[in-house]
């Protein structure tokens, strides 16, 4: 009889919560225009992935909007209010060819992976690339000096930058702070009636200081509609402090594609303990993805689970709201605690999953095995060897790191140290580590410079750079894992893709530019490459995904005999020169 009441008073809590997750708007939360926005295409908004999905290392910043036919680049993209070009971002990764306009309301939209941009704008930008004799470009520009008007063509859409398709991604910016806001909270119209699909629950027993002893995954269970469950509703335990995750995606009605949900709240006895809402975030804060996931799952199985507890280290603020204790909970030995999660897309679509989590004491035996060092979770951590030195500032960790550590020998014939092995990359950095190594091998004075610290995959080799300072190769890593000391005295391949002596009736002339070990980390110089035409600087466009530069006929080069240079030079100074003559 009291179970019976209790799942009672339950079910009307958890209604309850419901109703008040689709009343009005939550008054600590801003509201937005509607209407101020039109499509930024023309046909209908059809979505490839939504604002806040859980990408490796950060949040989606936008909306992903698929061409009207699937897989073809060329849509009219169109300004979505009158405003003016406030910046130019090109590159061959990331965002591709991008472009920013500022609206008198304080809001900023973006477009992104463009195929190409509209006149009158693509001869100014192209000016600007000559000017500074660049392809990639970030161009900052004053109010008013490039106009836009509403539903003005800015461009077509594409697949330029790292893209792995042909779409736009739409953002809108508070102007000021530069934060992402949800670009459905302006009243874009998306055909959705699909509630998201609950797929899997994760359970972290914890110890008194919130450390996982153990985790494991759940089924769930379809129970009708809606409604989700588990096996005799009732998870045992085995430890009174327990976090929980979730795995959940959203579709809508005219793809067939998993997006992010808008909206998860986890309560417990009927209250709210945890709640994350995919409305707005800090570029700041986006890195803390990797705390609000399992990362592990993530990084080892591509499995997205949704933390409804804090670790120590995560300090993301925007996304999240009602958290009681952490989100963790205190499970009594003879009294279940009751959790339901509600999982919202923005269009009011919702699901639940209902449980009971009852704790059966019983002892864990947790062995940590072959570790050398414990980095406390928001300390500095310093470790120094004789032939390896790495520093982690306070907040470069999520949780306390029982870290492993050991050298070896295995690449002995090209490395110029140890392989020192850093712990696991499975263990996730949110600020890099500064790593400095020591030679063990001597390096002639003329090959210093090619020196590089290496980061030793079993099936390729990444290239970190680094400087040298009294004796120490120095760089920043953004994981952990197995590092040496390695020579790079090899130039960048060059390689025609489309090149004739004859090109009089060719649109554009392409290569392959090529390295030998990829470049890692954010502040890692890249490939660099430079092209002339009769010793007049000419512009190629770098598409990063197929190692290829472009450079398209538009006149500046004129008919007749003509002799190309191209230079592609790696970041430890490694020239390739590649030259010919062609007719236009």
């Amino acid at each position: 009889m009291t179970m019976i009441f209790q799942r009672c008073c339950y079910s009307i809590a958890v209604l309850a919560a419901v109703f008040l997750s689709f009343s009005a708007a939550d008054p600590e939360r801003p509201s937005y225009p509607q209407g101020y926005f039109q499509s930024p295409v023309r046909h209908k908004i059809v979505l490839s992935a939504t604002f806040g999905e859980l990408r490796p290392n950060h949040f989606h910043g936008g909306l992903d909007i698929k061409p009207l036919k699937g897989g073809v680049a060329g849509d009219p993209i169109l300004a979505a209010a009158e405003g003016w070009v406030s910046r130019v971002k090109i590159s061959s990764g990331g965002y591709g060819i991008a472009m920013y306009i500022s609206h008198p309301n304080g809001y900023t939209t973006v477009y992104a992976h463009l195929d190409k941009i509209s006149a009158p704008f693509d001869d100014i930008i192209k000016n600007e690339q000559y000017n500074r004799q660049s392809f990639d470009l970030d161009w900052n520009i004053a109010e008013g000096t490039i106009p836009v008007q509403r539903g003005q063509q800015i461009g077509t859409m594409g697949n330029t930058g790292g893209s792995q398709g042909v779409h736009l991604h739409f953002e809108i910016r508070h102007t000021v702070t530069d934060e992402p806001v949800n670009p459905l909270l302006f009243g874009f119209s998306v055909n959705d009636k699909i509630a998201p699909t609950v797929s899997s629950l994760r359970v972290y027993l914890l110890d008194q200081n919130r450390e996982t002893l153990q985790a494991y995954n759940v089924a769930v269970a379809r129970r009708s509609g809606t409604k989700y469950g588990i096996a005799k509703d009732t998870i045992y335990v085995s430890q009174p402090k327990v976090g929980l995750a979730i795995k959940t995606f959203d579709a809508t009605s005219d793809a067939t594609n998993q997006d992010g949900v808008f909206r998860i709240t986890m309560l417990t006895n009927g209250n709210t303990a945890h709640r994350f809402t995919a409305d707005r975030f800090s570029f700041n804060e986006t890195r803390y993805l990797n705390a609000h996931l399992d990362f592990e799952e993530q990084s080892q199985r591509k499995s997205y689970f949704n933390r409804s507890w804090l670790l120590p280290g995560n300090k993301m603020q925007l996304m999240y709201s009602d958290i009681q204790n952490d989100g963790v909970l205190d499970v009594l030995a003879d009294y279940p605690t009751e959790v339901t999660y509600i999982v919202e897309d923005y269009f009011g679509n919702s699901s639940t999953l209902q449980f009971y989590v009852a704790y059966k004491p019983k002892e864990i035996v947790v062995t940590r095995k072959n570790y050398q060092y414990i980095l406390p979770v928001n300390e500095a951590s310093a470790i120094s060897r004789e032939d390896i030195r790495f520093y982690l500032e306070p907040d470069a960790l999520y949780e306390t790191c029982y870290l492993s550590y050991y050298p070896s020998n295995e690449r002995a014939n090209d490395s110029y140290c140890s392989v020192h092995h850093v712990h696991t990359p499975r263990t996730p950095l949110h600020k890099p580590m500064e790593l400095q190594l020591k030679p063990t091998r001597e390096i002639p004075d003329t090959l210093r410079n090619k020196a590089f610290i290496a980061l030793c995959g079993e099936s390729s080799t990444g290239n970190y750079g680094g400087s040298w300072q009294d004796g120490w190769l120095i760089t920043h890593v953004e994981q952990f894992g197995s590092f040496c000391i390695m020579l790079d005295t090899v130039a960048p391949r060059i390689t025609p893709v489309s090149f004739a002596a004859n090109m009089a009736n060719a649109r554009h002339m392409s290569f392959k530019i090529a390295d030998n070990y990829p470049i890692k980390g954010r502040n890692t110089p890249v490939l660099r490459y430079n092209a002339w035409v009769d010793d007049q600087w000419i512009l190629f466009e770098h598409d990063s995904k197929s190692q290829t530069i472009t450079h398209r006929f538009d006149g500046r080069i004129g008919s007749g005999p003509h002799r190309l240079r191209l230079e592609a030079t790696d970041n430890r100074g490694n020239t390739r020169v590649w030259e010919a003559d062609f007719v236009r």
